[in-house]
């Protein structure tokens, strides 16, 4: 995602829209200090949970369980978390508050921001495919009906907690995104309305109004017509329809077999 994220701010073409001196906030994410902190934090909790709750039967068992959860699993769930919060919410906030402007001439009548709203939709994707397979390794089990294992609440309630944080994910950095398009698409209207009252006498007046500026009511109407075109969503019908499946998909399966249960 990492990757994905630097693309999108290739083809959001910042270095364009903003100053210079704001463009590495949106580069850099977070410090190498704060992820190391928080993974040592993840490794402490990682063995008091492994010591105290789960417990182990053997030393070679345990030495192989942490080795494998301490450098391979938990380094990557650090780093897309982090990633993932700054895409979902670090990157809608800093374009937001660097006050962008929109690319009204933007072929996809997006603004602009088409590739933000595909980074939003693939990093979304990937965290369903995380959900997916935690359900997959939690009720697998009662999906091959192993005898006497029933996931228990606390299961139940990671997965809807973490179901809900990538509803709330999505829905804020669109949500945000979706702010800022409509309030650039509602001034740069507002600014042409003016300039079109400034190209007529008697404007309210449709029968004796008089166009006193025809070359500037001309080029007005030209940019209004590009202002009304661009979209106040960074997302297509098609894209929207595949997010709402991501979203329904996960709870649909964990209720499905619940029921079962």
């Amino acid at each position: 995602m990492s990757r994905g994220y630097e693309n999108a701010l290739a083809a959001l073409r910042a270095q364009d829209r903003i100053d210079r001196t704001e463009i590495d906030q949106f580069r850099r994410i977070f410090s190498w200090r704060t992820k190391v902190i928080v993974y040592i934090c993840a490794v402490v909790v990682l063995y008091a949970n492994t010591v105290f709750n789960v417990g182990v039967p053997n030393r070679v068992t345990a030495i192989n369980f942490l080795f494998t959860w301490e450098f391979v699993f938990l380094p990557v769930i650090v780093e897309f978390a982090f990633t993932y919060y700054g895409i979902h919410f670090l990157l809608p906030r800093r374009i937001k508050t660097t006050d962008f402007n929109l690319f009204f001439y933007d072929p996809r009548n997006m603004g602009g921001f088409a590739a933000v709203g595909q980074l939003l939709k693939r990093s979304y994707y990937i965290y369903t495919a995380g959900l997916l397979l935690f359900f997959l390794l939690v009720y697998g089990p009662v999906l091959l009906s192993v005898d006497g294992y029933v996931p228990g609440l606390f299961e139940l309630a990671f997965f809807s907690t973490a179901w809900l944080v990538g509803l709330l994910s999505i829905g804020y950095s669109m949500y945000t995104i979706h702010q800022l398009m409509s309030d650039k698409k509602e001034r740069r209207i507002r600014e042409i309305e003016t300039e079109i009252h400034q190209a007529i006498e008697n404007p309210y007046d449709i029968n004796n109004s008089n166009v006193v500026n025809p070359d500037k009511l001309d080029d007005a109407r030209r940019r209004l017509k590009q202002v009304r075109n661009t979209r106040v969503y960074p997302a297509t019908f098609t894209m929207w329809s595949q997010i709402a499946i991501s979203v329904l998909l996960p709870q649909l399966l964990q209720l499905t077999v619940q029921l079962a249960l």
